[in-house]
């Protein structure tokens, strides 16, 4: 009974963190205004190169890279230890992928954002309640350069275009505040 139970909990969760909620996210848009000061062409990959100290700074610097499009949901932050998130969903073709944007409190980090941070850094991958198979298993996750921002990117398309956008978006949050 206990199994099912925590079966039932962490189907919830994951239900959560990968829906996000519909309450009031920043909602970001290709007319914005709010664009991190310094930007720089980079280019060898054609990608600018940002700095920002929030969150909306950096879904402008990806929206501005077309890595992410139309408007946010907020997501549960809390369960990847993160202080604020916000879920895209956008489709290519006959694909639909989602891209979650993180922020952590560098000065008050907890052992899942820890835990979170150095996966990502690692491997490209993150662990949702001890478990990085299945309800992770289309995401990679990329970690900015200063340890602030994460990205989640969950496709699983095996499209050429998609795998190297999602590789372009990779490298893009990696060079991110370097």
């Amino acid at each position: 009974m206990k199994k099912l139970f925590m079966a039932g909990l962490m189907a919830v969760l994951c239900a959560t963190i990968f829906a996000g909620c519909n309450s009031s996210a920043p909602q970001t848009s290709s007319n914005s205004s709010d664009t991190a000061s310094g930007d720089t062409l980079n280019a060898a990959d054609g990608v600018t190169s940002g700095k920002g100290d929030n969150l909306t700074d950096f879904a402008n610097y990806m929206l501005e890279n077309e890595f992410i499009s139309g408007d946010s949901t907020e997501t549960s932050a809390s369960l990847i230890g993160a202080s604020k998130g916000v879920r895209f969903t956008m489709s290519s073709g006959t694909s639909k992928y989602f891209v979650e944007l993180y922020e952590y409190d560098l000065d008050n980090i907890n052992n899942t954002a820890s835990t979170t941070i150095a996966n990502a850094k690692a491997d490209g991958s993150f662990t949702l309640f001890d478990n990085t198979t299945s309800a992770t298993q289309n995401t990679v996750a990329a970690v900015s350069a200063d340890g602030r921002f994460l990205m989640l990117y969950t496709d699983a398309s095996t499209n050429e275009n998609n795998v190297n956008k999602k590789n372009d978006a990779v490298a893009a949050v990696q060079n991110y505040n370097k």
